[in-house]
């Protein structure tokens, strides 16, 4: 069976749970794609890409090939919108993971991305609003950008050592994310990146750390004490704004020190 989709990469608005989640439509180009009845796969280079899976899926297990045909990439919405998605296994050839390829899997409590895994692309997991666990690979660099997306009930994840970056709204709204132990070789967190997550008490960002997005921690009301290292140089606006809680802080950078001390005024309205 040959499959079309039209469409651009779109991010609008979807009201799910009373919560803004970014809607997702393919490119709109017209791949080359074959199906199996379960999947719909589209060739590319090095093997295919899994192209889209019934929207009826509830558990999906990805095999290593298919027809010969190593299976490498998950593609841009593959699973977009699959509701009714409990458990996924991916295979063993996959190497990239596209954006919003796991998106408004509302079923969805866990998800383990294997190593052999390289990338993951914006908004894979927005919208799960079950998703309790997830873990990524020992290897990846980078959680892009709205990687959990208004993911309310997500409690267990891992931060792997090779972190460098942690996108725009990662973590937004995550509401019972614990605090998170971020590893040595941190560079950046991006705008809003751990916005709403209210379970987080703590926020020790490590000596590698050199810069912070605008609003980065902002309405985190059960922070209650950070530390932000010398290396810091590149500092966003608002970081800690809504943070009513915080006691304890350490800016070991006094420029920085002098600003964060404006904010944490206006924030607690007594220093």
């Amino acid at each position: 069976m040959w499959v079309q989709k039209i469409g651009a990469v779109l991010m609008g608005m979807l009201m799910l749970g009373g919560q803004a989640v970014p809607v997702f439509a393919q490119e709109a180009t017209t791949p080359e794609t074959y199906s199996d009845g379960m999947f719909t796969f589209a060739y590319v280079d090095g093997g295919v890409a899994l192209y889209s899976v019934e929207t009826t899926a509830i558990s999906v297990s990805i095999p290593e090939d298919t027809d010969g045909r190593k299976i490498v990439e998950i593609s841009d919405g593959a699973f977009y919108g699959c509701s009714s998605l409990q458990s996924v296994t991916i295979g063993g050839n996959v190497k990239s993971i596209g954006k919003s390829a796991f998106a408004g899997c509302s079923s969805l409590a866990k998800i383990s991305v294997p190593d052999n895994v390289q990338t993951i692309g914006e908004n894979a997991f927005s919208g799960c609003t079950a998703l309790s666990t997830v873990e990524l690979p020992d290897n990846l660099t980078e959680i892009p950008d709205g990687m959990c997306y208004f993911c309310p009930l997500l409690e267990n994840i891992n931060y792997p050592a090779s972190l460098e970056r942690i996108g725009t709204e990662a973590f937004y709204n995550c509401y019972l994310l614990p605090s998170p132990e971020f590893p040595e070789g941190l560079k950046t967190l991006g705008d809003y990146a751990f916005a709403f997550c209210g379970n987080i008490t703590d926020a020790d960002l490590p000596s590698t750390t050199e810069s912070l997005g605008s609003a980065v921690f902002f309405g985190c009301e059960g922070l209650t004490e950070f530390t932000i290292p010398a290396r810091t140089l590149d500092l966003g606006s608002l970081v800690f704004l809504g943070c009513t809680g915080i006691g304890i802080y350490l800016v070991i950078k006094s420029s920085v020190r002098l600003r964060l001390l404006r904010e944490l005024e206006q924030v607690l309205g007594y220093l």
